[in-house]
């Protein structure tokens, strides 16, 4: 993870994690904190929480993918964005599921997103993808990603995952 709109590596160390099936993707995501952080929790809406933002381009397409922001409540916000991230609809339901455990040393975000909900393209393996991380209490404050520049919503620069066999066709319609 590399601080927001910058090369350096970030303090805060975040581990992330894919794995699919058939029917869903699944992340895993831990968030470390030095001993004694605090973790914000208190706002009603995820953003202003501490919390993870998983991007998914199931095409590698640079332009379209699907957003989900996870907070440390198990709050959920989605939408699908495209232009490469400028314009959005937060009306999409991505119907992603997720579940928290906080400790003395982070919190660790679990979620389940359904292939179903995406535009995939039918023959397509290669996938990309974006984790963010934002923690807001000081002394901690702090925003990363894994995008080599620390971006979020700049889809040019997802990290691709080739190779996803994933068979889309049974979500498929025939219009003829």
């Amino acid at each position: 993870f590399n601080l927001l709109n910058s090369s350096v590596p970030a303090k805060l160390k975040t581990d992330a994690y894919i794995a699919y099936d058939a029917q869903n993707l699944y992340f895993a995501v831990r968030s470390h904190m030095p001993d004694g952080a605090k973790i914000k929790s208190n706002a009603q809406d995820p953003y202003s929480n501490d919390h993870i933002e998983i991007m998914i381009d199931p095409n590698a397409s640079q332009m379209r993918y699907f957003h989900y922001i996870f907070d440390v409540k198990g709050n959920i916000y989605d939408a699908w964005r495209s232009e490469g991230g400028f314009v959005g609809d937060a009306k999409w339901a991505g119907g992603a599921k997720c579940a928290v455990k906080t400790d003395s040393k982070g919190w660790t975000l679990e979620a389940r997103v359904p292939i179903s909900t995406m535009d995939v393209d039918t023959n397509n393996q290669d996938w990309a993808f974006n984790f963010a991380r934002s923690s807001w209490e000081l002394p901690h404050a702090e925003e990363s990603s894994i995008t080599k520049s620390g971006l979020f919503h700049n889809a040019g620069e997802f990290v691709p995952v080739k190779g996803m066999q994933i068979d889309i066709l049974k979500y498929a319609w025939d219009i003829s």
